[in-house]
């Protein structure tokens, strides 16, 4: 394949997600019951969840890296990858992943800039673990008062989980603003589980 310069595509519409009025259907709720109890459940049997900040980038970005079904190769280049952790060293690039029984089975990574998060992508082994990283990220940034993440293009499964889009100028008024609050203190969230950060979701549901 052809390497390609590093672009930001400016879409209009763009699909953002307000993380207050993130969708949580009722299969996800019961993930989210049994993520607060440290569990995932697959086939009646329980598995250790524990959903992490940071702790193995290398590793998320080489699962969302992999190719899909039906694709050759995907945009997360080697070059890309690097750049990625090497923004990481100023705080700028994160990754969430959740481990099922010590084992890496879903991640998200995501930009930091200011209280503006801009969700890049995801991967996942196991089914709806993808939803919970994204529920995570979602459930801090209701503790950090952060009013949209960035999703880009709509997608089916985004809008279902409360995806809407703006037009390209109101996009771009709402990033002036967010980027320019004071950023995240990410650090607060390394180096410890953060399964108990998905109870803010229920707790007005």
């Amino acid at each position: 394949s052809v390497s390609a310069p590093y672009l930001w595509f400016f879409t209009d519409p763009r699909l953002v997600l307000d993380p207050s009025q993130l969708i949580i259907s009722h299969s996800l709720r019961k993930r989210i019951r049994d993520a607060l109890q440290n569990v995932y459940r697959r086939d009646g049997i329980k598995h250790k969840l524990e959903i992490f900040l940071d702790h193995a980038p290398e590793d998320v970005l080489s699962g969302c890296a992999a190719a899909r079904p039906g694709q050759d190769d995907t945009w997360i280049s080697r070059p890309l990858r690097r750049a990625y952790l090497e923004s990481m060293k100023n705080g700028f690039f994160h990754t969430i992943e959740c481990r099922v029984d010590g084992k890496l089975a879903a991640g998200l990574m995501f930009d930091s800039i200011g209280r503006m998060l801009y969700g890049e992508s995801m991967f996942t082994t196991l089914p709806d673990l993808s939803k919970l990283a994204l529920s995570t990220l979602c459930s801090i940034a209701r503790s950090e008062s952060v009013h949209m993440i960035d999703c880009q293009e709509a997608t089916e499964h985004l809008i279902s989980l409360g995806g809407t889009e703006l037009s390209g100028s109101d996009f771009y008024q709402s990033l002036q603003k967010e980027t320019a609050r004071d950023p995240i203190d990410w650090r607060l969230y390394c180096g410890r589980s953060l399964n108990d950060c998905l109870g803010i979701l229920l707790s007005d549901k």
